[in-house]
């Protein structure tokens, strides 16, 4: 961790979608705040040592995976919104909770740390799914579900000292791109389900 310079920054990674909504939280609950809205790792590593020594960044719903290197320079910390519970980390998590027959989903966020999906949890929202429940609906409920989180976190997000984790543990198997694409081989013999 650098030494930190004054709580200046935020850096919101998040598409496009989401990009105006999370700006008005940030912005309302701490207007002397930069808020700086990027979409990608490119813009993410062309910023300065400096700049990022005097920034906390939040990742809402993003697919960018930030190296290590550039968390270690951040000087007020790195925080995930990630789209499924502490159980379905890694890639995919609407499609493996569906597949999985999950009766449950939601939203964690952590800390960002270089592993993926890995840092302490510092906050979570669980709600029940049907079992027909389609992506799409999935989708749809989880973005509210992390609206509502970022409403409810927005005063620590804007104070210097680091949130404090709970005591969750993330599932034991992160699903992988890989997985992703296993799962969607059709093969003669998979069940009608």
């Amino acid at each position: 961790m650098p030494t930190k310079a004054g709580f200046k920054n935020f850096i919101v990674l998040t598409g496009s979608e989401h990009s105006d909504k999370i700006y008005q939280i940030l912005h309302q609950q701490d207007p002397q705040k930069n808020i700086l809205r990027l979409n990608s790792l490119s813009e993410l590593i062309v910023l300065s040592r400096s700049y990022l020594q005097s920034a906390r960044l939040i990742s809402y719903l993003s697919r960018v995976i930030v190296p290590g290197e550039i968390l270690d320079q951040i000087g007020y910390g790195a925080y995930n919104f990630h789209p499924g519970t502490h159980l379905f980390p890694g890639w995919a998590p609407y499609s493996f909770a569906i597949y999985q027959g999950a009766t449950s989903f939601g939203v964690t966020v952590h800390e960002m740390i270089a592993e993926v999906d890995a840092g302490p949890i510092i906050a979570m929202q669980e709600y029940p799914i049907s079992a027909d429940v389609v992506q799409s609906e999935l989708s749809n409920m989880c973005s509210l579900s992390c609206i509502h989180l970022m409403e409810s976190l927005v005063k620590v997000f804007c104070q210097p000292a680091r949130l404090i984790s709970m005591n969750v543990a993330w599932g034991s198997k992160k699903k992988t791109q890989q997985d992703f694409k296993k799962m969607c081989e059709i093969k003669e013999s998979i069940s009608k389900k």
